[in-house]
């Protein structure tokens, strides 16, 4: 969730080992006390990372250890 400060543009990915990368629906504003969450289906992909960029620039702000599922 979104705690403070100005709105910003966010957008999900997912990366996976395999060298493949899994967009969502693009990019999202994030306002303060707002929460967002995304579900990616893209079958079996091996071990994977969710990664969270910044819309405008594209650099990696959060990201999860590699998971498979």
């Amino acid at each position: 969730m979104k705690s403070k400060g100005d709105q910003v543009v966010l957008d999900f990915n997912l990366w996976c080992k395999n060298g493949k990368k899994f967009g969502d629906k693009g990019s999202f504003v994030a306002s303060s006390g707002s929460t967002h969450s995304y579900v990616f289906q893209v079958g079996s992909q091996g071990k994977c990372q969710g990664v969270l960029r910044a819309g405008k620039n594209g650099s990696v702000i959060a990201s999860t250890p590699y998971l498979t599922r």
